[in-house]
């Protein structure tokens, strides 16, 4: 019939015009073909032979922020902690990393190895020959640099050097402190410190922070100017108030001491008490035999004893 006739035709004629319009597009655009079927062929290599430009970034894709560091060929991928500080190597040269808000650090360099982290606040921080003391306030830092002795102020202190020791922190409020051949004595105000100088007695008699670094000096203690009789071996300081004087020796002959203070050098004038003005009489020796018992007493004549 008429109609499947026509149906035949037209289906003819779209098949001969589809071929035609294919063929037209292959002969104008082969060489555009033939590219985008070669750029197929092209396939990723698989992950074991991932070159080292590109291995980081795929391995830091594929492990989350907890397993850092992540170290992969050359390249160190790191995080520093907020408040820390990164204690890492280049080699054999110590470094300290930190990062006011924390942060993530990324190192090309074969030579590089991270360490850990410490934080910026404590009191000592050691990483190889780089050594951070914060000296609180108050105190002071006992240290030795090369096998000699410091004292350090409250503050912070930053030391390089292979031979370093932080011994202990003491109190500045302690009146003496004795470290190796140094020692810190304060001496307060109305008092005078005792001490000992190449074995010989020296006072301190001015109020004061002192600092002596000598193995021969050693502090003994301070006590009130005002104190009666101050005596470290040879040197004596007497003080004799109103209504009252010292009796002292010197070479065995009798030396009054009258109100006021006195400084004896000689190791010779040995001092013995104090008597008031107002006793009556007084002994001249020990003797007890009272027939030798010699007195002075108070008359407003010359007496002649003896």
């Amino acid at each position: 019939p008429f109609y499947q006739a026509s149906l035949s035709s037209f289906t003819t004629f779209s098949l001969f015009f589809t071929y035609y319009f294919y063929y037209t597009i292959f002969l104008n655009y082969h060489h555009y073909l033939i590219f985008f079927f070669f750029f197929l062929m092209i396939r990723r290599p698989p992950r074991s032979t991932l070159s080292s430009s590109s291995a980081a970034s795929d391995v830091y894709k594929r492990q989350p922020f907890s397993s850092l560091p992540i170290k992969v060929g050359p390249i160190n991928i790191f995080r520093v902690p907020v408040g820390h500080y990164g204690m890492v190597f280049v080699g054999n040269d110590p470094f300290l990393v930190s990062s006011e808000d924390g942060g993530l650090f990324a190192v090309n360099n074969p030579a590089f190895r991270y360490m850990g982290s410490i934080k910026i606040g404590e009191t000592y921080i050691n990483h190889s020959t780089i050594h951070i003391i914060r000296v609180p306030k108050g105190s002071y830092g006992c240290v030795k640099q090369n096998n000699v002795p410091a004292l350090l102020p409250p503050g912070v202190h930053v030391f390089k050097t292979d031979d370093f020791v932080l011994t202990k922190f003491a109190s500045l409020s302690d009146e003496s402190v004795t470290f190796e051949t140094i020692t810190r004595f304060f001496v307060p105000k109305g008092n005078i410190g005792l001490a000992w100088r190449d074995s010989q007695p020296i006072f301190f008699q001015e109020r004061g922070v002192y600092l002596v670094d000598s193995p021969m000096f050693r502090y003994v203690k301070s006590v009130p100017l005002e104190t009666p009789k101050i005596i470290l071996g040879s040197r004596k300081i007497i003080t004799v108030k109103e209504g009252m004087v010292g009796v002292s020796h010197h070479k065995g002959q009798l030396k009054i001491l009258p109100p006021g203070r006195h400084v004896i050098e000689d190791e010779e004038h040995i001092f013995d008490e104090f008597l008031s003005t107002q006793q009556k009489s007084l002994n001249l020796t020990k003797d007890s035999n009272p027939r030798e018992l010699l007195m002075v007493c108070e008359s407003r004549e010359l007496v002649r004893i003896g």
